[in-house]
């Protein structure tokens, strides 16, 4: 079984919130567009997406349904990667506004 590196669970944290406080619309396919391209460039990096077998093509390139489909496969895996997580350590979920990190750092990995 895989375990949850500090790198990940970063990662993990850094998608949901920034999804959940820009309020993206993942379940909307024709809304947000150019924040969700944003989102697949600035936070994970993304300039391309596949497309199909072997095919990439750019973000500017991507059409609509695929950048949305990305963006809701990125978002759900993180929560669920993060709430596995918290099951795992035994971390409670906050309700207070501390972060994911910050009660991390208190974990040995």
């Amino acid at each position: 079984m895989k375990s949850h590196t500090e790198s990940r669970v970063h990662l993990d944290e850094r998608i949901v919130r920034y999804i959940e406080e820009k309020r993206l619309n993942v379940n909307g396919i024709y809304q947000d567009l150019a924040r969700k391209r944003e989102f697949l460039q600035d936070v994970l990096g993304y300039s391309r997406l596949r497309i199909g077998k072997n095919q990439f093509a750019s973000l500017k390139e991507c059409n609509d349904e695929r950048i949305s489909v990305v963006v809701k496969e990125v978002y759900s895996s993180a929560k669920k990667r993060l709430e596995k997580y918290r099951r795992e350590h035994e971390i409670p979920v906050s309700h207070s506004g501390a972060s994911l990190e910050e009660t991390v750092q208190s974990v040995d990995f």
